[in-house]
């Protein structure tokens, strides 16, 4: 389809378009037609992206100054942390963990839970007198 001859908008020559939409006679016309264009974009909307600029420069210094006063108590926690850490009886610690241990003397093993009727150990040469009685042998060596 052919389209009427139009004058360019850049140049003034008279062009045939080859659609209805193209307002340049050239790559070249089209060029500076595109740069005229973002010009007068930037100019119309320089001051509001300049305030959204400053905008987001005041955000980020309010963001890192509260960063950083974050990280200052954070600091200062975890250094309240250690010393309340260190302030406790260590023994204390050690007996009240020793409560909860067990032993299973069959295979050398202090722990908070045994494994109890798990292992073939508990089964071989005689049962274990601490493994579970619904435990068997055959479930344990079972793959």
């Amino acid at each position: 389809m052919e389209y009427p001859t139009r004058p360019c908008i850049m140049c003034g020559k008279s062009f045939v378009p080859t659609y209805p939409a193209q307002v340049t006679c050239s790559d070249n016309c089209k060029a500076a037609r595109v740069r005229q264009v973002d010009n007068a974009y930037r100019r119309k909307n320089y001051r509001k992206h300049k305030e959204y600029v400053t905008k987001l420069e005041q955000d980020n210094e309010r963001l890192q100054n509260e960063l950083i006063d974050l990280k200052k108590e954070l600091e200062m926690t975890i250094r309240e942390l250690q010393v309340a850490r260190k302030g406790k009886d260590q023994e204390e610690i050690r007996a009240a963990l020793s409560k909860r241990m067990k032993a299973c003397e069959r295979m050398s093993l202090r722990a908070t839970t045994l494994p109890c009727g798990q292992r073939e150990n508990c089964f071989k040469p005689t049962r274990c007198s601490e493994c579970p009685p619904m435990a068997r042998l055959e479930e344990v060596l079972a793959p």
